[in-house]
């Protein structure tokens, strides 16, 4: 409330039973929703927006750094899945889909809207999320349920949704906070995304944070020094470079 930000949580459908395609337009569709329809229901500016998304969220955040228009003012992405789709941990070509793999995508490609998507132990759908993950098929997955399908196709199709190759000098000043020991989303893919930053000189921040795994923003601890932060890097972009208009009225 100090900040006069305005909360706004959005939902999307889940892989297997959508496909990254699918994921990606229903945040488009969010975003567009947020900007056009938000301010005839609150008092808000809709050109003064951070997107903010934890694991495969924050993935998708970084995804709005290029696939919306007009870009978000910053990004915030914790342990940020998959900014790099075409990365050998998440797609590795050389390793043929499996019978068994493949068998677990189609029982559970239909849409998900019940407590099946849950991540409890036992739970098929996350049995079957785990053995795409250790067979390097995620981004198989992503793009199609057809072991035959083409690779080339397969890599070019992740290429567009590959945050790491898709920025430019226009994308959003974006915070990376990562666990160092993250056992779901190696570290190295926020540091694959700080680097394409880097590159193209776009204001960013990376916080690698020791002996911190998955999920490290429900430790009280980190709250200060690495979840705080955050929020105070996003709040020096959220004002019109005319008129100084701070998200809400005071």
């Amino acid at each position: 409330m100090k900040r006069g930000w305005v909360l706004v949580c959005i939902d999307y459908r889940l892989m297997p039973g959508a496909f990254l395609q699918d994921i990606v337009e229903d945040i488009q569709d969010a975003y567009a929703w947020v900007r056009k329809e938000l301010p005839k229901r609150t008092l808000v500016n809709p050109d003064l927006i951070t997107v903010f998304g934890q694991s495969a969220g924050g993935g998708l955040a970084t995804m709005m750094g290029y696939l919306v228009s007009p870009r978000p003012k910053a990004i915030i992405g914790f342990y940020s899945g998959r900014p790099n789709w075409n990365d050998p941990s998440t797609y590795d070509p050389s390793i043929l889909v499996t019978a068994e793999v493949a068998a677990g995508v189609k029982k559970f490609s239909f849409p998900v809207i019940s407590e099946d998507s849950t991540e409890v132990e036992g739970n098929p759908r996350v049995d079957c999320y785990k053995a795409v993950k250790a067979n390097k098929k995620l981004g198989w997955m992503a793009i199609t349920h057809d072991p035959d399908y083409p690779t080339e196709k397969i890599v070019e199709k992740l290429k567009h949704y590959s945050s790491t190759e898709n920025v430019d000098r226009f994308f959003p000043p974006t915070y990376l906070g990562h666990g160092l020991v993250d056992t779901v989303v190696p570290y190295n893919q926020s540091v694959q995304l700080a680097a394409s930053l880097k590159k193209k000189n776009v204001p960013y921040v990376l916080d690698l944070i020791p002996s911190a795994d998955h999920v490290f923003d429900d430790d009280s601890s980190l709250w200060e020094k690495h979840i705080l932060p955050a929020f105070e890097f996003a709040q020096k972009y959220m004002v019109t470079p005319k008129t100084g208009m701070k998200f809400l009225r005071k």
